[in-house]
């Protein structure tokens, strides 16, 4: 699929009214938190809740600007009440040919999975409008982008259709009106920044992070089924990334209520520093110079439930940290209500870990492995595509294919490769 074309359906939402029970038209991201549509979609949002679906989940708008002359500029902002949700928005393009092949897609009547449109641009009205010929254009669609798939931008969105029966096409405001009804709006498309960050770090936020929600609900599949799970991957593949992830998500997912630790054992290096290390993030209180270990230990901790989320496991087969050790943390895992439910990570599967130990792995049969593999070409082409949406800048199909070739999936690669990139058309 074309990348613009995806972009596009990632970016409309559905409008509505009285908890999203009432369909009154389309929308589509036009900025961080706003997003843009018709004024006639908008009338009964001052007097009712107005909802835009988005990714299956409904989140409340305001109107932020709604024209009251329909005739002249057909138009209104809305913004998200919640100004946390990150999302990708559409370019915008002023230029617009006769004969340019228009694209679009919304929510006609009940819909809900959306539908798409083809059109052809064959001129302007005495109104400023748009017009566009050979394609049908239902109940719904007002308020739809105008994908131009020669510039793979928006240059327009649709308000009206000549005829509902009929595939002889219909009215969209220009890009050109939206800015001069929305200057703000020319401002805040001319981003600037790289967005290929961060190059080396973990992504610290779900919401940033990319390509991980199927294995991510596989975690807590297993967790909510009285599991524990070993995420193995190679290094730069998004471990502390998904670790991340599941930690900010625990709160909400997980069926049972559970303390959630995370602790890296980068930063620990044999067994006191471990039980130090736990008693600090649980708040038990260490007294003494030796933290609790053994019994002692396992009296404090079978009092919490907890989810203990390990980076860095292939740690634990340094000189320091001990079989003991490890065989009670199984041990407090190995329960049907234990003290820990665990979720590790390793760069090696667990049958190859721990030969220090004369048996299985420890996390052996406690833990569910599930691989994190490398990103497929149909993940890096939506990566690079959504990192793009809020630039002006694209990439070639044969640099996106390059990129793939060179990254084997490996998405720090990808990050460093775009990063690159980017920087050289910027």
């Amino acid at each position: 699929m074309n990348q613009a074309i995806n972009l596009l359906k990632i970016c409309t939402v559905l409008l509505s009214h009285e908890g999203g029970k009432n369909h009154d038209g389309t929308g589509f991201f036009v900025a961080h938190g706003l997003i843009i549509t018709c004024s006639h979609v908008c009338q009964k949002f001052q007097s009712y809740k107005a909802y835009a679906t988005w990714n299956n989940r409904d989140y409340c708008v305001k109107v932020r600007k709604c024209s009251d002359d329909l005739e002249k500029y057909d138009l209104a902002l809305l913004e998200l009440t919640d100004k946390e949700i990150k999302h990708p928005y559409l370019p915008l393009e002023e230029r617009v040919n006769v004969g340019d092949e228009l694209y679009t897609f919304g929510y006609p009547g009940n819909q809900i999975n959306g539908d798409v449109g083809t059109y052809e641009v064959i001129g302007f009205d005495g109104n400023n409008l748009l017009k566009f010929k050979e394609g049908l254009v239902k109940n719904g669609q007002s308020g739809s982008a105008l994908l131009n798939l020669r510039t793979n931008k928006v240059c327009g969105l649709i308000i009206i259709s000549l005829d509902t029966r009929q595939d002889i096409g219909g009215r969209g405001v220009p890009v050109s009106v939206i800015y001069e009804y929305f200057p703000e709006l020319r401002k805040l498309q001319a981003v600037k920044e790289n967005p290929f960050i961060p190059l080396t770090e973990p992504i610290k936020i779900y919401q940033d992070l990319f390509g991980r929600d199927e294995i991510i609900e596989g975690i807590f599949d297993i967790l909510n089924a009285g599991g524990s799970v070993a995420l193995v991957g190679e290094i730069k593949t998004g471990k502390t990334s998904t670790l991340k992830a599941v930690q900010e998500l625990a709160i909400d997912k997980l069926s049972k209520k559970r303390k959630v630790v995370y602790l890296d054992l980068v930063n620990i290096f044999e067994d006191n520093n471990f039980y130090f290390a736990l008693c600090d993030e649980v708040e038990i209180n260490v007294e003494n110079v030796q933290p609790p270990t053994g019994y002692l230990f396992f009296r404090e901790i079978r009092k919490y439930r907890i989810l203990l989320l390990l980076d860095g496991i292939e740690q634990m087969t340094w000189v320091g940290f001990t079989a003991p050790l490890r065989s009670q943390i199984r041990s407090l895992a190995n329960d049907s209500d234990p003290p820990f439910r665990l979720v590790v990570a390793a760069n090696k599967p667990l049958t190859q870990l721990f030969a220090d130990s004369g048996q299985d792995s420890p996390f052996e049969g406690i833990c569910q492995e599930l691989f994190l593999n490398p990103w497929n070409a149909t993940i890096i082409e939506d990566f690079i595509t959504l990192r793009l949406s809020q630039t002006n800048i694209q990439f070639s199909e044969e640099e996106v294919k390059i990129i793939i070739n060179d990254s084997q999936g490996n998405p720090q690669k990808v990050m460093q490769y775009c990063y690159e990139l980017y920087k050289s058309k910027s």
